[in-house]
């Protein structure tokens, strides 16, 4: 799967830009402030839907614009065409897949998975549980059919059992599908890391020579309990709270070196590639399960790298035989590229 015929139009510095990326590896240069990131945001909003920074959706349309759109399409299973679009505007936001006006920006998400590598990425282990939850669950997502109901069915059944706690309700039949879903929710998610560890001690062997990396999965309730006895333990302290202190929604995990967690005990430049690491497993699982590794957006790939790591990471994207969008200032990284990599240069907005 890759995108081809991609069009640009009022996004952030962006103007109009019209571009046919290769199917495997894209370098797009230029100079800080240029477009390079407004690029890979373009082609975020094709998979996510949404802007890549939080908050970001009101700046994401041009100054002096009233209306931006992305369109490209999308080259599937012998080669079928599907294009897709989104547009944002003062009615809103509008995204389309197939021709079809979709709902929810899950139908994208299914259509384009996609990864993103990014100068800030060491957030993912210095934040709190809720983005590193957000990160699995958009993993298990892509190579679980099953996931996404059982995870709003769950959803639900937490809100009803919140509300009842506030009000003093019993709680027996929201007790009931809470643990119904949240013990399956676990098992997937505990399923899933046991699935990715091997492929993220290969990618962590290859880009820094040690395997013992590992992942400390938290389900969200004692190891030693069932969700049902967990439940009803913390009845008392749910009900003065007014909200449920344990279950699916706590879950959490963190990457280990050594038997250490490595906000503890490794240099940015380390966590960044293991953290590179972990979402090249992530693209790597969903192959094995799909067939599809899905896209993969590398904004800035130099910073905190040096020559050796960097080309190791190069080496491992391009084994994933997948399409990949890297930027960078620097055009020494156009030495370490694979044979056969397309170049990209990005100036005040404007792609040649």
């Amino acid at each position: 799967m890759w995108l081809t015929r991609c069009r640009v139009r009022n996004l952030r510095i962006l103007a109009e830009v019209d571009f046919d990326p290769a199917p495997r590896i894209n370098l797009v240069l230029g100079p800080n402030a240029s477009g390079k990131t407004s690029l890979l945001e373009a082609l975020y909003l094709l998979g996510r839907g949404r802007a890549l920074r939080r908050g970001g959706g009101d700046r994401l349309v041009r100054e002096g614009c009233d209306r931006l759109l992305v369109t490209a399409e999308i080259i599937g299973p012998e080669k079928r065409r599907t294009p897709v679009g989104i547009e944002r505007g003062p009615d809103g936001l509008t995204m389309r897949l197939g021709g079809r006006t979709l709902r929810s920006s899950l139908e994208l998400s299914r259509s384009l998975p996609l990864q993103y590598i990014h100068p800030d990425l060491h957030q993912l282990v210095q934040s709190g549980p809720g983005l590193r939850r957000q990160f699995l669950d958009r993993g298990v997502f892509h190579v679980e059919p099953d996931f996404l109901e059982t995870w709003r069915r769950g959803q639900r059944a937490l809100r009803q059992r919140n509300a009842a706690l506030k009000a003093g309700q019993p709680l027996g039949s929201w007790n009931h599908e809470l643990v119904r879903h949240g013990e399956r929710l676990d098992t997937f998610r505990d399923v899933y890391l046991q699935r990715l560890r091997p492929w993220l001690r290969q990618h962590a062997g290859e880009l820094l020579g040690r395997e013992d990396v590992d992942v400390a999965y938290r389900r969200g309730w004692p190891r030693d309990q069932g969700l049902a006895e967990a439940l009803q333990e913390g009845e008392a302290v749910d009900r003065r709270l007014g909200f449920t202190g344990r279950g699916a929604h706590r879950c959490d995990f963190s990457l280990t070196l050594g038997g250490a967690p490595i906000r503890d005990r490794v240099s940015r430049g380390q966590q960044k590639l293991l953290l590179c690491a972990l979402q090249l497993a992530q693209a790597r699982l969903q192959r094995e399960r799909t067939g599809n590794a899905g896209l993969l957006l590398v904004d800035d790939l130099p910073a905190e790298l040096d020559a050796t790591h960097r080309k190791r990471l190069l080496g491992l994207l391009e084994a994933l035989e997948t399409q990949v969008f890297i930027t960078a200032t620097d055009e020494a990284l156009v030495r370490d590229a694979p044979e056969g990599a397309v170049m990209f240069h990005v100036e005040q907005g404007r792609i040649g």
